[in-house]
């Protein structure tokens, strides 16, 4: 087993105000809770509302857009969220359910079929987060989504979410002026996959799960 340590720096297109920051409860394991800092945004995000395979729970995807474009204007990079509508979900199932049946073995297109929504967005603040993923089970067939040599791989992911992003600093979202428009709460206040998707490439580069502990 090889053992890789993966770095990744980005910032979210438009940044999560500092002043909507703060405490909140995150569901884990026989419905018990430990407290956890949120960041809070309303802003356009991409969104689906996914079913379960047979025994399977749904999810949310949500997928928040960083900073930079491509030569058409269109952003191109993606921290994408898996929330189980359960927070004793099996994450290997959801992450299944995600790829075989939601996206039918193609993220890249799933994504561009979600339909760009008003969320308001409670998603945890990370700070130094560490996940021990072997690839070769969560992207097992998954073409083109890993590094080369991903079979038996064991990636040891460190990161830090913030409002800003990942490192760096940004504008600050002033909010949205378009409060008139139908706006959807999503809470990522129980066990999550993330991953970074890039839309040029058509490839999963980071993937981490967050259980609370």
């Amino acid at each position: 087993v090889h053992q890789r340590h993966v770095y990744f720096a980005a910032l979210w297109n438009r940044r999560f105000p500092e002043k909507n920051t703060g405490e909140g409860k995150f569901y884990v394991e026989n419905r018990k809770t430990i407290s956890r800092v949120f960041m809070r945004k309303t802003d356009y995000m991409r969104h689906r509302v996914c079913e379960g395979g047979d025994g399977g729970y749904g999810f949310d995807l949500v997928a928040i857009p960083y900073a930079g474009m491509d030569q058409n204007k269109e952003l191109t990079r993606y921290m994408v969220y898996l929330v189980p509508r359960r927070a004793d979900a099996d994450l290997g199932r959801i992450w299944k359910d995600f790829f075989y049946g939601a996206a039918k073995g193609d993220p890249g297109k799933l994504l561009r079929s979600c339909h760009l929504k008003m969320i308001d967005l409670d998603v945890p603040k990370i700070e130094g987060l560490r996940s021990d993923i072997v690839l070769s089970e969560i992207l097992r067939g998954t073409h083109g989504s890993g590094p080369e040599g991903a079979a038996g791989s064991r990636v040891s992911v460190c990161i830090d979410v913030n409002e800003r992003g990942m490192d760096g600093s940004a504008l600050e979202d002033s909010g949205c002026a378009c409060c008139a428009h139908k706006v959807e709460k999503v809470r990522i206040n129980r066990p999550y996959i993330a991953f970074v998707f890039d839309m040029r490439i058509n490839r999963v580069l980071f993937v981490v799960k967050d259980t609370g502990y």
